[in-house]
C-alpha cells in the first residue's frame, strides 16, 4: 500500500524520494539517484534538483513528480496530454 506523502516533510533524503518515485509509479534505485546527482555536476544526463544540508541530498516532492513525469515518452498514438491542445 502506498505511503500518505501529504504528511511527509516536502523535503525527502534520497531514501524516501526513492520510495515516492516508487509509489508514482516511477521505480529508480537509490544508487541511480546518487548517480545522476553525481553525473550531472559533471554535464551529463542530470537527475531531479535537489539541495544539501550539511552531507545530505534533500529533494522537494513536486520537483520529483515533475522530473519524473519529464522523463516520460509517448509512444504511438496522440497522447492525451496532445490531444487535449487541439
Amino acid at each position: 500500500m502506498a505511503r500518505d506523502w501529504s504528511k511527509e516533510p516536502d523535503l525527502l533524503p534520497r531514501k524516501h524520494a526513492v520510495s515516492f518515485l516508487g509509489d508514482l509509479g516511477f521505480p529508480i534505485t537509490e544508487r541511480t539517484l546518487m548517480q545522476m546527482a553525481y553525473d550531472g555536476s559533471k554535464g551529463k544526463e542530470p537527475g531531479p534538483p535537489f539541495v544539501i544540508f550539511g552531507n545530505k541530498a534533500l529533494y522537494r516532492q513536486a520537483e520529483l513528480r515533475s522530473w519524473a513525469e519529464g522523463r516520460l515518452k509517448y509512444r504511438g498514438g496522440p497522447s492525451l496530454a496532445q490531444k487535449a491542445l487541439t
